[in-house]
């Protein structure tokens, strides 16, 4: 019995390290590869313009569409 909980620690220690050793190079990836901060909210702002005026017009379609199309 003790063996069975001495293997299955071993096991979650094991699978924890291999985890956080891939987030480690998850995080280093993002890290070389993101872009500048100023950029950032620029994206964000054209983004979400972008999904309201594409909402709105599949709103636009759903209601109207005899007038639409």
């Amino acid at each position: 019995m003790k063996f069975n909980r001495r293997l299955a620690q071993n096991r979650r220690q094991t699978i924890v390290a291999i985890w956080k050793q891939s987030l480690t190079k998850l995080l280093d990836y993002y890290e070389a590869t993101r872009g500048e901060f100023k950029q950032f909210f620029p994206k964000l702002f054209i983004f979400f313009v972008s999904l309201n005026i594409s909402c709105y017009w599949l709103a636009l379609l759903t209601a109207y569409p005899k007038n639409l199309l």
